[in-house]
């Protein structure tokens, strides 16, 4: 008898492939993504440091007093020796940052890698939520929640009146972006065939988007304007969510039937084919669920390490995915090391995001999921390294023009094939895990991703510090877990697994 996960695989076919549905519940949920991605990148803009002069400096006379020498215009000019601290500061008019609005320069810096180290437990904080919510209650509420989340402390963000406050909210900003992050792609590949899972998930929507942040970042110039934006496109994009279908997979994996019916006489109609007869695949779950798996049985991040089969695909995949997120969220946030215009740098680290994302759907059709990570995630280690070396010695020899450019080259190299490496990550680790732990899985890899994420802010830190230390580190993490990758199995046309049996000791995957 056929397994009603290759049924299931014949249905989606049969409710048009790749059709009208299919391809409107894509771009739903790629264009709310925007708010997103905005709400993520939004520190490379509100945490840059616009420039400032010194307008008042302390000069320490004896133990008792002091000189207050004010309307100086010393460009950056933080101290003179251990007797002379600057205390106030004059910020360009024209553009208004965290940074210009909290005065967090000089001793007060780490407070903007601070904000976003913590907006990025927030997003490890969603991430380990989302896979339990997604798995107990559904993809499409996670993804609404996640929405919710990220619209409404944008909305708060206008009325931070201090740093401490605004860490606050940049925290909860992070837990919606990881609620919904994590849960996209997983939603899309459930309702596509699987010559199109890579394809749904390369379409470059992320690099226009994050792209188009850089438009907005200089027409705005101001960071509460950029968070009443958010707030306002958060909004919109938390209506059109509620028409999102739920996915028929995660639905039938929990014997929701009646409401599966409704799903799938839903897509059918509007991709205008007739509602294939259901009766069989619903008998097939049935009885399968019930068998081979224990019905009421509840998933958590401990299944993936109870089942040996789960527990060989777990370890690796984590070892891949703290290195290379590592690595991306580095690249993205720390744009400062390869470029002083912030507007230009923001347009540029996204743009070769573009032929990353449009090449790796169709190559890994091709070559399979495996082999693809490897060679990309290899590539970049070795980009990365030699992008150390040169920021190394381009700030030794005072900014040479050659040599700026060449590490602006590599660096935009190495977080092209960094990204074709990730990319690759999620299909393969949605297709590694069956249905029932699936967004269990993703969440449990996408939350160790974040972990080497919350520590990328204090690692630019010490990259202005020492120029080339945060590329030369990524590209280290990624070289010493490339190998993992091949530990694993290639998905490439495999039918999605859905359940885990339970006739055995260890449990292996259906």
């Amino acid at each position: 008898m056929t397994s009603y996960s290759s049924q299931l695989e014949h249905l989606i076919n049969d409710l048009g492939g790749c059709g009208l549905m299919q391809k409107l519940l894509c771009a739903i949920i790629l264009t709310s993504s925007t708010v997103i991605y905005w709400s993520t990148l939004a520190m490379a803009f509100i945490g840059y440091d616009p420039g400032f002069t010194c307008h008042t400096l302390n000069v320490k006379l004896s133990s008792l007093s002091a000189l207050n020498l004010s309307n100086l215009s010393v460009n950056r000019l933080c101290s003179i020796g251990p007797n002379a601290m600057c205390s106030s500061y004059i910020f360009p008019q024209d553009l208004n940052t965290v940074v210009s609005e909290w005065n967090l320069v000089c001793d007060r810096r780490w407070i903007v890698s601070f904000i976003t180290s913590i907006q990025m437990a927030g997003f490890l904080v969603g991430s380990i939520t989302a896979g339990q919510m997604a798995d107990s209650t559904g993809r499409k509420t996670t993804m609404i929640a996640g929405i919710s989340t990220v619209m409404l402390f944008n909305f708060a963000g206008l009325f931070a009146q201090s740093w401490e406050a605004y860490s606050s909210v940049r925290f909860f900003i992070g837990i919606g972006a990881g609620l919904f992050s994590t849960v996209q792609y997983t939603h899309m590949i459930e309702f596509v065939p699987s010559l199109w899972r890579p394809l749904v998930v390369c379409i470059p929507a992320g690099p226009v988007v994050a792209m188009l942040f850089a438009l907005v970042a200089w027409w705005l110039h101001d960071w509460k304007r950029i968070h009443l934006l958010k707030a306002l496109l958060g909004l919109f994009f938390l209506i059109i969510q509620c028409f999102v279908p739920e996915s028929v997979r995660w639905l039938v994996s929990k014997l929701k039937l009646e409401r599966a019916e409704r799903e799938i006489k839903f897509v059918a109609k509007v991709n205008g084919v007739h509602k294939p007869d259901l009766k069989n695949i619903f008998e097939t779950a049935v009885q399968e669920i019930n068998t081979t798996s224990n019905r009421n049985a509840v998933y958590t991040v401990a299944t993936l390490w109870t089942s040996k089969e789960l527990r060989n695909v777990t370890l690796p995949l984590a070892l891949l995915w703290f290195s290379v997120n590592t690595a991306w969220y580095g690249m993205t946030l720390g744009m400062e090391s390869i470029s002083v215009d912030i507007y230009l740098t923001i347009f540029l680290i996204n743009l070769v995001d573009l032929p990353a994302r449009s090449l790796t759907g169709p190559l890994i059709n091709r070559f399979g999921r495996r082999k693809y990570c490897y060679v990309t995630a290899g590539m970049s280690s070795i980009l990365s390294c030699v992008s150390g070396i040169l920021q190394y010695f381009d700030k030794l020899s005072h900014n040479s023009e050659s040599l700026t450019m060449a590490t602006l080259v590599i660096s935009l190299l190495a977080k092209m094939t960094v990204t074709a490496a990730d990319i690759c990550l999620i299909i393969y680790t949605t297709e590694l895990y069956p249905t029932v732990v699936r967004t269990i899985g993703y969440s449990f890899q996408a939350t160790v991703g974040r972990l080497g994420a919350v520590a990328v802010p204090f690692l630019i830190h010490l990259d202005g510090l020492y120029p080339g230390t945060m590329y030369f580190t990524c590209g280290v993490l990624i070289f010493l877990s490339a190998g993992c990758i091949m530990r694993l199995k290639e998905t490439k046309n495999m039918v999605l697994q859905d359940i885990i049996c339970l006739d055995s000791s260890e449990g292996h995957i259906r």
